[in-house]
């Protein structure tokens, strides 16, 4: 019985190490670091959102199932329409080839799954532009 008990506290253990906090912290990055990054990888059918909060892929459970339910997104993209980058805390979503996403309402799934959306990136005649959420 001892020994099953220290095999299960070293799996535990060996497991919130990966599932727990990517190290990253919300400053770690400027707003000028975000669009370069993200001017290589937006098109015309995806838009990013900074997530506070967002600190593992666990975490971002909840955002995927409630950001994939909104109708335009394009679940067939990425990972249920969804692609996240812990260490940024950037959400990256597809959406349908001629749907739009509402700004409001994605912030609103963002914020059922209990998390603050705070900007909204969209790449609008080659770049990558930024706004408040």
């Amino acid at each position: 019985m001892k020994t099953i008990s220290l095999i299960i506290l070293s799996i535990v253990l060996t497991l919130s190490s990966y599932a727990g906090n990517s190290g990253a912290k919300w400053e770690d990055f400027t707003q000028k670091q975000i669009i370069e990054h993200l001017s290589g990888t937006l098109d015309k059918t995806t838009m990013a959102v900074r997530v506070k909060g967002l600190v593992c892929e666990s975490c971002g459970i909840g955002l995927r199932k409630k950001i994939s339910k909104l109708d335009s997104v394009n679940s067939k993209r990425f990972n249920k329409g969804v692609e996240m980058d812990v260490y940024k805390m950037v959400l990256t979503i597809a959406f349908k080839e001629g749907a739009t996403i509402s700004p409001e309402k994605l912030k609103q799934a963002i914020e059922d799954a209990g998390y603050e959306a705070v900007y909204l990136y969209e790449k609008k005649g080659g770049k990558v532009t930024s706004s408040t959420l």
